[in-house]
């Protein structure tokens, strides 16, 4: 889903938020938005990959389980283009999930169910982060 309101600045940082799940997805995306972020939405690893293109955004954020193309395959993907900071989301907790999120590139990961403050937290780190160098 793009933003077509035109009064909205573009120099915001972009945030690509994928999970299929249309109330998650949204309520990272009405929170992000909130704290001042541009916020684009895919439900699936094809759409996320054709948004990523033609987006150019500042900061993923993907579940790892999405259909289409899962999360993994989407993260490795879009590092052997770009080193834009990729936060993974999912819902399991085991130590094998940890470290295959890590091999597919992600920079970090937050555990569902996650809060709200941690989500924005993680978010601006990262985005500071990647503009620090």
């Amino acid at each position: 889903m793009i933003d077509d309101d035109p009064s909205v600045s573009h120099s915001r940082p972009i945030v690509l938020v994928v999970e299929d799940d249309s109330a998650n997805r949204a309520l990272m995306s009405e929170v992000l938005k909130i704290h001042g972020f541009h916020v684009e939405e895919a439900r699936d690893g094809r759409d996320a990959l054709n948004l990523f293109e033609n987006v150019g955004p500042s900061l993923v954020i993907m579940d790892v389980k999405i259909p289409s193309v899962d999360g993994l395959e989407v993260c490795r993907r879009i590092r052997t283009g770009s080193n834009v900071p990729i936060l993974m989301v999912t819902g399991a907790s085991d130590a094998n999930t940890a470290v295959e999120i890590q091999k597919a590139g992600a920079n970090t990961f937050l555990s569902k169910p996650f809060g709200i403050d941690q989500l924005v937290q993680r978010v601006e780190e990262l985005i500071i982060q990647s503009s620090s160098g």
